[in-house]
């Protein structure tokens, strides 16, 4: 009755010998760098997309921007394996009416042994009337040198006068049957937009690091830990947690057990 509101992935793919076709409510080319350079892989309160929350005052208020993460009514195309290491998607979606989910994105990378590169750069039509877009470009590595892998991302978010720079650096490293972890993400806005005189130079960084216990293959205990520390405008906060005041710090431990049926 609801309709739709569980806002996750629902696609349908058609597999070829020359690629993917894919439809549906899918992620974005560009999120994939959150994703996949991630030590928590955007996951809980270690997550980097902790700094990209944009409910936290720093967006422009004209347009929506709801992209970041999937776009819906999406037509994406992969390339095939095969092509020696190289791996890439292109995706458009249509807005039918929705301000805020047309789309036109891709992601070209490499990969090969230990490494692992790609870039991605999107558009999204946030205000069709004056033909505003949000225009993202990210680049993310990662090296794997025997139980450690290392991995960083850059991303940039840009709205008119309006823009968002994201920067992370991580690792994971096998333990036995432990996995330790940990990040730490920078985030720097400018922004020049006379709704928002306030919020020029408005950042804040994040430390995480987590311990994951693998007792099988399906059943790890693990603990986390988040820190965000806000400049004087910032209010970004570790997961959902309560609303700050510009400037505070949001900081939450999790311990928990996951269990895949």
């Amino acid at each position: 009755a609801a309709g739709f509101n569980w806002q996750r992935r629902s696609t349908v793919s058609l597999f070829t010998p020359v690629g993917e076709i894919r439809l549906g409510r899918d992620y974005t080319p560009p999120f994939w760098a959150w994703t996949l350079y991630d030590p928590f892989f955007a996951i809980g309160l270690g997550n980097s997309l902790n700094l990209a929350n944009e409910n936290a005052g720093l967006t422009p208020v004209r347009g929506a921007y709801s992209t970041l993460a999937r776009a819906n009514n999406a037509v994406s195309y992969f390339l095939p394996s095969g092509l020696g290491g190289v791996f890439g998607q292109f995706m458009v979606a249509a807005g039918e009416g929705v301000v805020g989910n047309r789309y036109v994105g891709g992601r070209l990378g490499y990969a090969s042994g230990p490494f692992n590169i790609a870039i991605a750069a999107s558009q999204t039509q946030v205000d069709p009337t004056i033909d505003r877009t949000a225009d993202v470009i990210n680049l993310g590595a990662s090296y794997q040198a025997g139980a450690l892998r290392l991995s960083g991302f850059a991303n940039q978010l840009k709205i008119d006068e309006y823009t968002r720079r994201n920067y992370m650096l991580g690792a994971n490293y096998r333990l036995g049957k432990a996995e330790l972890k940990g990040s730490y993400a920078i985030v720097k806005t400018t922004n020049q937009l006379a709704l928002l005189p306030n919020l020029n130079g408005a950042g804040a960084k994040q430390l995480a690091l987590g311990v994951v216990y693998n007792m099988s293959k399906r059943t790890a205990p693990y603990i986390h830990y988040s820190r965000i520390d806000n400049d004087s405008n910032s209010a970004f906060r570790v997961a959902s947690g309560p609303a700050l005041t510009r400037g505070d710090t949001s900081q939450a431990i999790d311990i928990g057990i996951r269990h895949n049926f």
